[in-house]
């Protein structure tokens, strides 16, 4: 069954510009491109594990997650984010989102995520 899946799978590019990127500034998290099935790459995983590295504990309370440069983001970039917010929690700050898309915004209430939203 696997081979079967393997041959007919096809490998998706993914423009260079338009993959998953997150890039810290201080206690800003600058999320952009695409974080949808077809945008989540090696890459952009390992900038998320940099990224909660880059989180010093006790030095800032508050992580402010800027959204402003989603390009697309899906449940999976949706999920993903999830994970990555509750991770830094464990690092010691409280995530906020900033700027996000109102799709973002409705899935994490309506889901009952307990982030800040501005």
């Amino acid at each position: 069954m696997i081979g079967v899946i393997r041959k007919n799978f096809k490998e998706t590019v993914v423009d260079e510009e338009d993959r998953m990127n997150i890039r810290m500034s201080g206690a800003i998290a600058h999320l952009d491109g695409n974080w949808s099935l077809s945008g989540v790459t090696q890459i952009g995983l390992k900038s998320l594990s940099l990224a909660l590295q880059q989180i010093i504990p006790g030095k800032a309370r508050t992580l402010q997650i800027d959204c402003r440069y989603l390009s697309t983001i899906d449940i999976i970039g949706k999920q993903l984010l999830d994970v990555w917010m509750r991770c830094a929690r464990f690092r010691g700050v409280e995530p906020e989102l900033v700027n996000p898309p109102n799709n973002l915004k409705q899935c994490f209430q309506s889901l009952g995520l307990n982030f800040r939203c501005t």
